[in-house]
C-alpha cells in the first residue's frame, strides 16, 4: 500500500505499508490447518502414560486416545480447549511407603522437594499435607473407607499447570501440546502398571509363618503371624486371603495397634493389615504381629485354605 499526503503548500511525502495477509483460519480454504496431538508423560521421568480414558475436545469427548500418537485438526475458526482425562486405579502403586515419605515430610525427617510430590500427597485437595492425608491412604490400602477427593491421576497442561489447554491455533504446523501425569499419592513416583515400558518392583518380599496343623470341625485355630527373619522395619502391608467356606473369623489381636496401622477384617474372606512408625522397629521373628481366631467349619490343614 503507498500513501501520499500533500499540504495546501504543495509539499508531499510517500510512505510504504506492508501487511502480511495469513489465512490461519482457513477461510479461503486450501491452506494447510494446524495439526495438534496431545502427550501425557509421567512429572518424574517423562514417561509416557498409558490407557487415557479421554480426550476432550470443544465438548466433543474422544475416549481412549492414542498418546502422542494420534493428531487432530484445529477447526477453521477460533482458539479451542481440550482436556485429558485419566482416572480409576486409585491403589495402583500407592502404598503404605508413600504414607511413610508423607510422615517423613511432615516431621522434616526426608522432605518432599518436588512440587508434584507435593500435589501427589495432597489426596484430600486441602492444600497442605498432613497427618490427615496419611490415615487416609493407609485407609485406602486396607480396604476402609477413605475420603480421598483427588481422582486417581492429576492430569496438568505443562505449560499453565490446569487441566485445560488452549489452542492458540497458528495454522500450518504439527503440535504436540504437553501434558503431565501426577498420580495421586503415589508421591515417590515410583508406579508402573500402564506404562509403556514397566518398572521394576523393588520391594522386598517378607515371609509370614502360620502353623500348618490339622483341624476337624468347630476346632478354634490360633494362628500367629510371624516374620520368617527378624529384622528391622519401617513399613509394611499385607493381604491375607482365606477361604470362607472352611473358616470363620473370629477376632484377631495386633500389637501394631499403638502405631501408625490399621486391619481391616471386614470383608468376608480378606485380612488387610498396613503399618508404619517413623523410624524402623525390631521385630523379632519370634514375636506375633498378629494373632488370628478362626473357627474350623470343615476338616482342614491350615496353608490348604
Amino acid at each position: 500500500m503507498q500513501l501520499r499526503a500533500n499540504d495546501q503548500s504543495g509539499n508531499s511525502t510517500i510512505c510504504w505499508g506492508e501487511v502480511l495477509l495469513q489465512d490461519a483460519f482457513d477461510v479461503c480454504g486450501g491452506s494447510s490447518a494446524e495439526q495438534f496431538s496431545f502427550c501425557l508423560r509421567r512429572w518424574c521421568d517423562g514417561a509416557l502414560v498409558g490407557n487415557i480414558d479421554s480426550l476432550i475436545i470443544r465438548g466433543q469427548g474422544i475416549s481412549d486416545p492414542e498418546n502422542c500418537a494420534t493428531t487432530y485438526p484445529a477447526p477453521t475458526t477460533g482458539p479451542y480447549t481440550a482436556t485429558l482425562i485419566k482416572n480409576g486405579d486409585l491403589l495402583n502403586w500407592v502404598k503404605v511407603f508413600d504414607a511413610w515419605h508423607i510422615i517423613g515430610h511432615i516431621l522434616g525427617v526426608s522432605p518432599l522437594t518436588s512440587p508434584f510430590s507435593i500435589l501427589a500427597a495432597d489426596e484430600n485437595q486441602s492444600n497442605s499435607v498432613t497427618t490427615f492425608d496419611v490415615v487416609q491412604i493407609i485407609r485406602a490400602i486396607s480396604g476402609l473407607p477413605h475420603s480421598i477427593l483427588r481422582p486417581s491421576w492429576n492430569v496438568l497442561d505443562s505449560v499453565n499447570l490446569t487441566g485445560t489447554w488452549t489452542s492458540p491455533n497458528k495454522g500450518g504446523t504439527r503440535l504436540e501440546v504437553p501434558f503431565i501425569a501426577i498420580k495421586t499419592a503415589d508421591n515417590d513416583c515410583d508406579g508402573a502398571p500402564g506404562f509403556q515400558q514397566p518398572g521394576i518392583d523393588t520391594r522386598d518380599i517378607a515371609r509370614l509363618a502360620v502353623p500348618n496343623e490339622l483341624f476337624n470341625t468347630g476346632d478354634i485355630i490360633e494362628a500367629p503371624v510371624q516374620w520368617e527373619v527378624s529384622g528391622d522395619w519401617l513399613c509394611f502391608q499385607f493381604r491375607l486371603l482365606y477361604d470362607t467356606l472352611k473358616l470363620q473369623l473370629l477376632d484377631f489381636d495386633s500389637k501394631l495397634d499403638d502405631n501408625y496401622g490399621m486391619i481391616n477384617a471386614t470383608m468376608p474372606g480378606s485380612i488387610n493389615l498396613a503399618w508404619l512408625d517413623v523410624n524402623p522397629v525390631f521385630s523379632p521373628n519370634s514375636d506375633s504381629l498378629i494373632t488370628l481366631r478362626f473357627k474350623a467349619l470343615a476338616p482342614l490343614q491350615l496353608l490348604d485354605v
